[in-house]
């Protein structure tokens, strides 16, 4: 499925992997930071390098570098889920972007797949418990 530019950078509806967001970094990801980083630890602990553009964006005063997005898995009901979605960020060479969009989904029932380009999740609200191990990042 391709909306614009290539297929591999667009959200898929049938995906070929997929995390659980706790995995991500090798288990060292925390909210805010890129779901898909240019170099980093899959679940398995394997380093990986991931080549596509660059995208820069700026929360909290934090200035963060993704090399990708991924649509998501929903696992558990939520509030509210705050993202920052690919639309929203700044490509090209490194620069302090000014404060980048958050978009925010309210009321996300449990089971839901949202196709949607994330570079990452910010802090949300779960009904229930945690989220970072009930949402999945969709390759």
């Amino acid at each position: 499925m391709s909306v614009v530019g290539t297929t591999q950078q667009q959200p898929r509806v049938f995906a070929h992997d997929a995390w659980a967001l706790d995995q991500l970094d090798g288990g060292a990801w925390t909210e805010g930071f890129p779901i898909v980083k240019r170099l980093g630890t899959g679940p398995d602990g394997v380093p990986y390098t991931f080549e596509k553009k660059a995208y820069f964006y700026n929360v909290g005063g934090g200035f963060h570098q993704a090399s990708g997005a991924a649509a998501l898995y929903i696992g558990t009901d939520m509030e509210e889920l705050n993202v920052i979605q690919e639309g929203a960020v700044i490509q090209g060479g490194p620069m302090l972007p000014p404060p980048t969009r958050i978009t925010t989904y309210y009321n996300v029932p449990a089971g839901t797949f949202m196709p949607i380009s994330v570079l990452t999740v910010l802090e949300s609200t779960a009904v229930a418990g945690t989220y970072v191990d009930k949402i999945l990042a969709l390759f």
